[in-house]
């Protein structure tokens, strides 16, 4: 599991905070125990490449080597301010 880093002198938004787990069976797992839990999470972005508007006016170009597999290791958490 990784967590975001800040470059330098950045301060965080507080739009989002994620977590990469290593596969997205853990990711399935763990949004499972978190909704018992009564926390809510969610998968983060899809690839671009995977919408359905993209599917229809654009192509992919290349190889995706890494897009896909990564988004599918994210897992969005809700910010709250306090």
């Amino acid at each position: 599991m990784s967590l975001p880093s800040l470059p330098g002198r950045s301060s965080h938004n507080a739009h989002t905070f994620y977590i990469k787990l290593v596969c997205p069976e853990q990711r399935k797992h763990l949004i499972s125990y978190l909704s018992k839990m009564g926390i809510n999470a969610t998968f983060h972005y899809i690839p671009l490449h995977e919408s359905r508007k993209c599917k229809i006016y654009n192509r992919f170009h290349g190889s995706d080597k890494y897009t896909t597999k990564e988004s599918q290791k994210l897992l969005r958490l809700q910010c709250i301010m306090i």
